[in-house]
């Protein structure tokens, strides 16, 4: 099962084990459900990314090799449409993860691979492209730029210009966590960043609302605009399972 966000929609993509090419909508207006058109195939955990409005979901098929290895979906029209297939030497296989940056896509499996929609043209990423993110869950694209918190316990971003990972200035005086965090775009500019503790003999969540700006060109800025607990347990919570989206209400 796969999650995207469009709008104040939450698509549910897929299933787990077994497969399915259902999806269901969440209208988080109203908190109600609703169902959309099935996929052509039954996938398992497939990568979805939207670009440009669609969503794209590649692999999670029993078939690496079918030709609806990749499809998307105009939730608009609300109708699936094809997508060129990379060739076979560079197909990303079963089991993929995706992104959509800067109108493209970018799918990571056996293979690293970016698919552009205008030109319907699929390319290997080259090696000058840093996929530091690939092997971390603690990532999100805002603005197409992509933000990590990385190994060493740093937020950084992407600068596509110079293909190099920089550090996100601002943040410093953050509460410390450890291992891995949840962050997600919010609205565009800012980042909604979640992360485990433990506080007055409970369980907590803590959330950080953080706008981003970019200063002197080449610095980007994270200014840290609101800051609390947002949920508070007696048992430990997982939150690397968790599922974290925005939408629009």
């Amino acid at each position: 099962m796969s999650l995207v966000a469009v709008g104040s929609n939450i698509y549910r993509i897929g299933g787990d084990m077994p497969s399915s090419s259902r999806v269901w909508v969440l209208d988080c207006r109203f908190n109600t459900w609703h169902r959309a058109p099935r996929m052509r195939l039954k996938r398992s955990s497939p990568a979805a990314s939207l670009i440009d409005g669609k969503i794209y979901v590649a692999g999670g098929c029993e078939d690496p090799s079918s030709v609806n290895w990749i499809e998307v979906f105009d939730p608009k029209t609300r109708t699936w449409g094809n997508v060129a297939n990379p060739g076979t030497e560079t197909r990303p296989g079963a089991s993929v993860r995706s992104f959509g940056i800067g109108g493209k896509l970018y799918i990571r499996g056996d293979e690293y691979v970016v698919y552009d929609p205008k030109e319907a043209s699929w390319n290997p990423i080259g090696l000058g492209i840093d996929m530091a993110f690939a092997a971390s869950f603690n990532h999100c694209v805002i603005g197409d730029v992509m933000f990590l918190w990385d190994d060493d316990r740093e937020f950084r971003w992407y600068d596509s210009k110079a293909s190099s990972w920089k550090k996100l200035n601002g943040v410093e005086d953050l509460p410390n966590f450890y291992g891995y965090c949840k962050m997600v775009d919010h609205g565009g500019k800012k980042m909604a960043l979640l992360w485990e503790g433990y506080l007055r003999s409970e369980f907590v969540v803590w959330c950080a609302e953080i706008a981003l700006e970019m200063r002197d060109g080449d610095e980007m800025w994270g200014i840290v605009e609101w800051l609390d607990v947002v949920l508070s347990l007696n048992e430990p919570f997982r939150l690397f399972d968790a599922n974290v989206l925005s939408a629009t209400v």
